[in-house]
């Protein structure tokens, strides 16, 4: 900076010309001066030809991380995501309007699924590095798979693609996708995920996903993954199976083929004789007629409570290798899947996704996933650098502390205060530690009463409003209940 008038406070403002030049060239610099480091320089170039080719105010880089804004800030409007940009804009072209929610909904429109399915394996890749190896099952990479619903907003492209239950009237419910997703279980970060309406089957979704199951992991699923086909075909790649056995197979430990203790034996499962449907004919004759699997027997004794048995069933047949103990250990740690549902549908309020068209909806929970694993990222960076335990981190805790650093971060006038926020992110999310609860028992029913309004039966257009509701006595249906009802 040239301070001709002014010699003696150069030291002082260059460093304000810095942050003010950088500002400039960085559209969202709250959330790219901290995380840009985690993804390659050429993923956000424009193409040569085509779509994104043309420079526009919504670039690819800009697109991208408004869509991470819009994740990490719940219910974040297409408006609010604008007038964010156009703040930024104000400083270097405050003449341009250009920044309008049909431009930003365009460019989310325009850009690449592909491009998302790259950041998320960038952003993995980052959370999977930094993560320390777990001491079970010979320190082998560890996968969880589960499934859940998201629902989405109700229009006729989403419902044409996701349809709403059968038991809600048409216009009256929402649509639902089914979502199974891959998580890494040292890291917690998503590795990905497939989609599918709402009762769709675990297993043949599960097919889309095996082309991120590398040589030498474990999938570690519920009953649902305990089939004879993922445990004759995953083993055959390299990739072994840990999952509870399902509720209609029995494991007599008297009639093993093998047995390796008390409650540990190795048996024999016979083809099925019919092939499942969602399975060609040319690949069910690559299934072989029979496979060894162990099932081991898994007490979880809890003071207070009954002893519960649970029943393992596994392709790790070397118990010098693969301990019972140790199998057990790794499937009682799949509910680190639930947590991150919970982190994913809750804390970041993903349950309800406001996209118009499916298209939209897929790419709000991509951007969605890769946010959670640059959340993830944040977290095992502060327990590497504090020794705590990663499990002990709160993710909600390390979701408000990047939206209020970040901000300084971006303001910071030279390279020391910004080290220096950095490293108060990482101590504030290693010090804000969640409580250890063992063996809590928290079910799922809710406290919080809704309003008394009754049910919406009718679409709202052809919807009667009862009068003097508050007074309304459900026993003695009023006219207008009683035409609702026609």
């Amino acid at each position: 900076m040239f301070t001709p008038f002014f010699p003696a406070l150069r030291n002082s403002l260059a460093p304000l010309g810095r942050g003010l030049r950088s500002l400039r060239s960085t559209p969202t610099p709250e959330l790219q001066i901290f995380f840009s480091s985690l993804f390659p320089d050429h993923l956000f170039r424009p193409q040569p030809a085509g779509a994104n080719s043309r420079e526009r105010i919504f670039t690819l880089q800009r697109t991208f991380w408004l869509f991470l804004v819009q994740a990490l800030t719940p219910k974040t409007s297409l408006r609010e995501a604008c007038h964010h940009l156009r703040s930024l804009l104000e400083l270097s072209s405050p003449e341009d309007r250009a920044a309008t929610t049909g431009a930003f909904s365009r460019a989310r429109g325009r850009f690449p699924t592909t491009l998302l399915h790259q950041a998320l394996h960038h952003s993995k890749k980052a959370a999977c590095y930094r993560a320390p190896r777990l001491h079970l099952l010979q320190r082998r990479d560890i996968r969880i798979i589960d499934g859940t619903t998201l629902r989405l907003a109700d229009t006729p492209r989403n419902q044409s693609r996701f349809p709403q239950p059968s038991t809600q009237a048409r216009g009256c419910g929402f649509p639902v996708m089914k979502v199974l997703a891959l998580f890494c279980l040292r890291s917690g970060a998503a590795v990905n995920f497939a989609t599918a309406w709402y009762a769709a089957q675990d297993i043949p979704l599960a097919q889309k996903l095996w082309c991120h199951l590398h040589e030498g992991d474990v999938l570690v699923g519920d009953r649902a993954f305990c089939d004879f086909v993922s445990l004759a075909l995953l083993p055959a790649r390299g990739v072994d199976v840990v999952a509870r056995l399902h509720q209609k197979r029995s494991a007599d430990f008297s009639q093993a083929h093998k047995c390796h203790g008390l409650d540990d034996a190795v048996f024999l499962w016979k083809k099925p004789q019919k092939r499942p449907g969602w399975m060609s004919q040319g690949r069910w004759m690559e299934v072989p007629e029979e496979v060894a699997v162990r099932v081991i027997r898994s007490r979880i004794e809890r003071p207070g409570f009954r002893t519960q048995e649970v029943l393992i069933a596994t392709s790790l047949l070397d118990p010098q290798k693969y301990p019972a103990s140790e199998i057990a250990e790794a499937y009682l740690r799949r509910w680190r899947i639930e947590l991150s549902f919970r982190d994913i549908k809750t804390s970041m309020e993903m349950e309800h996704l406001r996209a118009q068209s499916p298209e939209i909806a897929i790419k709000e929970l991509l951007a969605g996933l890769v946010a959670y694993n640059l959340v993830r990222v944040t977290m095992i960076e502060a327990a590497s650098r504090h020794g705590t335990q990663l499990d002990r981190l709160s993710f909600k805790g390390t979701v408000d502390g990047l939206r209020q650093y970040c901000p300084r971060m971006a303001r910071a006038r030279s390279q020391t205060a910004l080290q220096r926020l950095r490293r108060g992110l990482f101590r504030a999310v290693a010090e804000d530690l969640v409580p250890m609860r063992p063996g809590r028992r928290d079910p799922r029913v809710i406290k919080r009463r809704p309003k008394p309004f009754p049910y919406l039966t009718l679409p709202r257009r052809e919807y009667q409003e009862i009068p003097h509701r508050n007074r309304w006595n459900p026993g003695k249906p009023s006219e207008s209940a009683s035409t609702n009802a026609r």
